[in-house]
C-alpha cells in the first residue's frame, strides 16, 4: 500500500539509504557554497595583488615589471581599495548567510516540536485514529501505469501488430519518395533516358500509392485501438465506483 499523504509532515528532505545522489546533497550546503565563494574571492584578490606588484615593481626605477612606476591605470589607491572592498563584501555575505541559516534552523526546530505536540494530541483522538485507518484501508494501490495500460490493450494485440506493420511500411515509403524524385530528375535532365524515366515514374507512383494506403491503415487502426481502450477504461472506472 502507498502511504497516505502527510500534510503536516516535516519539510526536511529524507534521503533513502540507497540514494546514489545523497552524498552530494549532504556535501553541498549553502554555508559551504558561501565559504567556497569567499575563498575564491580572497584567492583571486591575492593573485591579482601579487601580479600587480610584480608588474609595477618597487617604485625606485629598478623594476623589471611592465607597468611604469607612476601614473598607472587604474590608480594605485583605487586598485587596492577595490580589492579590499571585494574581500570585505564577500566576508560580510558569508557571515550573513551563516546567521540567516542558523535562524531558519532554529525556527524549523521550533515548528517541528510544535507539530510533534499536535500529532501527539491528534493520536489520542479516537476519531482521528478511525479516519487514519479508513484512509489506509481505502487508499489507492501502487499500480504500474505502463503495465496496466498494456494489460488493457492486450486483447487488441493483433490490431497493434497490424498498426505497427503499417507504420513501418508507411515510413519506408516516405523515405523512398525523395530518392525516387532524385532518380527521376537525373533520368530526364542528365542522362535523358526515356526508359529509366518511365521506370522511375511508375515506381514513384506505386510507392506514393502504397504509402498513402498504409498511412490510412495506420491512423485508422490506432483510432480503433484508442476507442476500445477508452471503453475498457471507462468500464473499469464505473465498476470501481459501484464497488465503493
Amino acid at each position: 500500500r502507498r502511504e497516505p499523504l502527510q500534510l503536516n509532515g516535516t519539510s526536511e528532505p529524507q534521503h533513502p539509504v540507497g540514494d546514489k545522489g545523497g552524498w552530494w546533497r549532504a556535501a553541498v550546503t549553502p554555508v559551504r557554497c558561501s565559504g567556497a565563494l569567499l575563498a575564491l574571492t580572497v584567492g583571486y584578490s591575492a593573485l591579482k595583488a601579487l601580479f600587480r606588484m610584480l608588474q609595477s615593481g618597487l617604485g625606485d626605477g629598478s623594476s623589471s615589471g611592465s607597468l611604469p612606476t607612476g601614473g598607472t591605470a587604474p590608480a594605485e589607491v583605487w586598485f587596492w581599495l577595490t580589492l579590499a572592498a571585494g574581500c570585505v563584501s564577500s566576508s560580510g555575505e558569508h557571515v550573513l548567510c551563516r546567521r540567516l541559516l542558523r535562524r531558519a534552523a532554529a525556527a524549523g526546530e521550533g515548528g517541528a516540536a510544535a507539530r510533534a505536540g499536535g500529532k501527539q494530541k491528534k493520536s489520542d483522538d479516537p476519531a482521528e485514529a478511525a479516519k487514519k485507518a479508513y484512509l489506509e484501508r481505502t487508499g489507492p494501490r501502487q499500480v504500474q501505469s505502463v503495465r496496466a495500460i498494456f494489460a488493457m490493450v492486450k486483447p487488441d494485440w493483433h490490431l497493434m501488430a497490424f498498426a505497427y506493420a503499417s507504420l513501418a511500411i508507411a515510413a519506408a515509403g516516405d523515405t523512398s519518395i525523395p530518392f525516387l524524385y532524385g532518380q527521376l530528375i537525373d533520368a530526364i535532365a542528365i542522362s535523358r533516358d526515356v526508359g529509366k524515366f518511365q521506370q522511375y515514374m511508375l515506381l514513384l507512383v506505386g510507392t506514393a500509392l502504397v504509402t498513402g494506403v498504409f498511412t490510412g491503415f495506420r491512423g485508422s487502426t490506432f483510432i480503433v485501438i484508442g476507442g476500445r481502450f477508452s471503453v475498457r477504461l471507462r468500464q473499469r472506472l464505473f465498476a470501481s465506483l459501484l464497488r465503493q
